[in-house]
């Protein structure tokens, strides 16, 4: 049983809303990866009943657990998620690049004071200095802006 490949489609008489307006109805093309306007070839054909598109959302605040959150995500439109202090970074990484899924973005481990809200967490071993304010090795360590 094989799978269909990328089908050619047109979307027409839709408005795209561009980041600044809703521009007038016109043609949409999607092929494969590729979005356009020429329809020549266009194995189905659409109408969008003058429907708007949107551009894909962007979550900017999640603190990701799992592939099912990107699941929920990508089907309320979310291409792009920035995933707040995550840990550990291996399994921000592993849920990274999941054909049909959101992209996932991360601010990275951060650092907890001793005493804050989020040092009381039980379980969580994100890095902290000791309780004298030193830096332990994990933020000692720590390389900033590698691109989690």
């Amino acid at each position: 049983m094989g799978t269909l490949g990328p089908m050619k489609t047109a979307l027409r008489n839709v408005r795209v809303f561009d980041g600044r307006q809703l521009v007038p109805p016109g043609t949409v093309v999607i092929d494969g990866d590729r979005i356009g306007a020429d329809a020549s070839g266009a194995k189905m054909v659409i109408d969008g009943a003058d429907a708007v598109l949107l551009p894909g959302l962007t979550d900017a605040h999640l603190h990701l657990d799992g592939r099912s959150a990107l699941q929920r995500l990508v089907r309320f439109g979310v291409t792009t998620a920035l995933d707040m202090a995550n840990a550990p970074p291996e399994f921000v990484r592993s849920m990274r690049g999941i054909r049909g899924l959101t992209d996932i973005r991360s601010a990275g481990t951060p650092a907890l004071a001793p005493g804050s809200i989020h040092a009381h967490i039980p379980g969580d071993r994100r890095a902290r200095p000791n309780q004298d304010g030193q830096r332990g090795g994990a933020v000692r360590d720590r390389t900033v802006c590698r691109g989690l």
